[in-house]
């Protein structure tokens, strides 16, 4: 089903995909906007004090067990192969959204709507080694340059990472498998901690400068660096065409209210899916029953996980539908 186009024959890249959804889309809400709207500013000029922005003892309290949860949505991710940190980003919003009290205030900018997604991101990082170390299958973006890495300096990821593969020559030295791996580890952190530096003194100040452009300078430059950044994720004319298109495929989602996050993680987790269901029904001569039964004595009997997972979706969509009917009427 690739259409004739060769580069589909090695799928769609999540970059442009993410790209199209998110950024092009907003710019061609917030061109609409533009179109719709004249914008006059009756606001008294005043000086604003950058203090006054800063994140406060009291919003990190609030934020306290917000990070705590996300940080174990994103390292429960992070341990399994292949999902990443833009599952985990997804997971950990719309999980902490709807235990939130105020859901309507998600999405304006408040503190808890950057803490939820940040916390589960950053906390994909060191789980995703396992599934990279123990299986050579990276969990996340950073864990594939990781495998490149390795590869690079001859380290095959895998089982026997520690086990069979000979010392590294680096540095005028010999060094041992173990020895490189954190080494790496070790740069990683002092990574993070300049990052923390970085962000902290850089950022207010970049987010000042943004503020100063004029909406009509800025927004094509998103869209050009939009452009340019799916064109270099693999270096190929048809990504560019990939983000256009899902841009304007992200921009009727946002209009007719369809969730552009539950498009994404099964963009995400549709190419593991159908390996495995393919995997399995290769194996099996059972055909679809595979994943509803088992064989124990020569007997054929029902899966009780399968079951339990079956009844536990329906009462759990049950009670979602329940819920919301019972707000609607109230």
């Amino acid at each position: 089903m690739t259409m004739g186009i060769a580069e589909l024959e090695s799928g769609m890249a999540l970059v442009p995909l993410l790209i199209g959804v998110f950024v092009i889309s907003e710019v061609i809400i917030q061109a609409e906007k533009a179109a719709k709207v004249t914008m006059i500013d009756h606001a008294p000029k005043t000086v604003d004090d950058p203090t006054s922005h800063y994140f406060t003892w009291a919003e990190f309290k609030r934020c306290f067990p917000l990070m705590f949860r996300s940080s174990i949505y994103g390292s429960l991710i992070g341990m399994m192969p292949g999902l990443g940190s833009s599952v985990a980003c997804f997971v950990a919003y719309g999980e902490e959204k709807r235990r939130s009290k105020n859901k309507k205030a998600w999405g304006t900018g408040i503190v808890e709507g950057i803490a939820a997604p940040e916390s589960a991101n950053n906390a994909v990082s060191g789980p995703s080694m396992i599934p990279l170390l123990s299986l050579g299958i990276p969990g996340s973006t950073i864990a594939a340059v990781l495998i490149g890495m390795f590869l690079v300096n001859g380290l095959q990821p895998g089982p026997t990472i520690f086990a069979t593969e000979p010392p590294l020559f680096m540095g005028g030295q010999l060094i041992s498998p173990r020895e490189f791996i954190f080494g790496v580890f070790a740069a990683g952190l002092i990574g993070i901690a300049c990052y923390a530096l970085i962000g902290y003194f850089a950022a207010p100040l970049v987010g000042r400068l943004i503020a100063m452009l004029p909406t009509q300078y800025l927004y094509p430059f998103i869209f050009m660096t939009a452009l340019a950044a799916s064109y270099s994720s693999r270096a190929s004319i048809w990504d560019v065409v990939f983000a256009l298109f899902f841009g304007i495929v992200g921009y009727a989602m946002r209009r007719t209210n369809f969730s552009a996050a539950a498009f994404i993680i099964a963009f995400v987790l549709t190419a593991s899916m159908e390996e495995a269901f393919r995997q399995s029904m290769i194996i099996s001569d059972k055909g679809f029953f595979v994943f509803t039964s088992f064989e124990y004595g020569g007997k054929f009997s029902y899966a009780p996980i399968f079951l339990m997972i079956g009844v536990a979706v329906v009462i759990f969509r049950t009670w979602s539908a329940i819920s919301a009917r019972k707000k609607e009427q109230a």
